[in-house]
């Protein structure tokens, strides 16, 4: 991994577990502050992904041989940071 994606990651990992923490302790005004930099990475992915996913469609720039199991697979993964998304949402937020 390179030295940017674990930066992420953890950061990514520590701003939820806190959030969560900071829920189940009853505090509230530091749950959402905690989470906000997870969301953030979170929406970033996802957004960085839907931006670019017209490359891997059919003749895109990383699918030249207008491969389905490739535009497939990229929506499908496109699907699953979606679903990360909203789970950190509802962690964060609710």
């Amino acid at each position: 991994m390179k030295k940017f994606q674990i930066i992420f990651g953890t950061t990514l990992f520590i701003s939820l577990v806190l959030s969560t923490l900071f829920r189940l302790l009853g505090i509230e005004q530091y749950q959402v502050i905690s989470g906000v930099p997870g969301l953030i990475i979170l929406f970033l992915i996802f957004l960085g992904h839907f931006v670019t996913l017209d490359d891997d469609l059919a003749g895109g720039w990383s699918n030249p041989d207008a491969s389905k199991k490739v535009a497939l697979l990229s929506v499908g993964e496109l699907a699953l940071k979606f679903v990360a998304l909203l789970f950190g949402l509802w962690l964060v937020l609710s």
